[in-house]
């Protein structure tokens, strides 16, 4: 393992082997597209709306709650 290792880090420092962040951001480009606004502007909604979810959420465990407890569903 550790000689593996080794080369590794030679060819990563030779320029042969591409780095760890080079390859991440490639994942994170194939999978998600190189518009960063677009994914600032994508995120931004999602985190909305799973906090409205969350809201809804809460508020549908108080009402079923309120409902268990009072009518004996």
């Amino acid at each position: 393992m550790s000689i593996r290792r080794k080369s590794t880090v030679a060819m990563k420092a030779k320029g042969q082997y591409p780095s760890d962040k080079d390859t991440l951001q490639d994942s994170v480009e194939l999978i998600f597209g190189s518009n960063i606004e677009q994914m600032k502007e994508m995120t931004s909604r999602m985190k909305a709306r799973f906090f409205q979810v969350a809201i809804a959420g809460a508020v549908g465990s108080i009402i079923f709650y309120y409902l268990l407890l009072n009518h004996h569903i």
